[in-house]
């Protein structure tokens, strides 16, 4: 599937790594998106830096949501470490995780109206690659978990 930017994205219902990267989007299962703009949610990622788990939230009408089911999805993830916190979230259309080139505990973050603008804040304080990205597409509010374990994979 593919969401307003463009970017490749599957369901949070079937979350996956794909070649080394955790992709969230959400799909609507009552029919199409609704009118809401993708700007006007809220996404966010929490993570574990001790044991590389992602949780993520897309389409919340609010931050506080948004923050609230990220963090729900790292901590109950079964190998969370007890440090999830929130790295970013925002209201602008979408967030996205950078991690360092050898070690999960070396992150960076950053948020944009499209994801190539949340890339490239979250690269500019990161010499590793982005790991997770997520966008808002207008659909129901939906959440996720993912872990790359203590060192990022290649």
């Amino acid at each position: 599937m593919t969401n307003e930017v463009g970017v490749d994205m599957i369901s949070l219902k079937g979350v996956a790594a794909l070649g080394g990267i955790a992709v969230f989007s959400a799909v609507s299962a009552v029919g199409p998106a609704s009118p809401v703009s993708a700007q006007d949610l809220y996404a966010a990622i929490a993570y574990s830096p001790s044991k590389g788990v992602v949780g993520g939230s897309t389409n919340y009408p609010t931050r506080e949501g948004a923050d609230e089911r990220a963090m729900g999805e790292c901590v109950s993830h079964p190998k969370h470490a007890g440090d999830c916190e929130i790295v970013t979230s925002s209201g602008k259309g979408c967030v996205a995780l950078a991690l360092g080139p050898t070690t999960t505990r070396q992150h960076s973050s950053g948020y944009g109206a499209t994801i190539q603008e949340a890339e490239k804040l979250a690269m500019s304080h990161s010499r590793g690659s982005i790991k997770v990205r997520i966008c808002n597409d207008g659909g129901e509010p939906a959440g996720a978990s993912s872990e790359f374990g203590d060192e990022v994979p290649r």
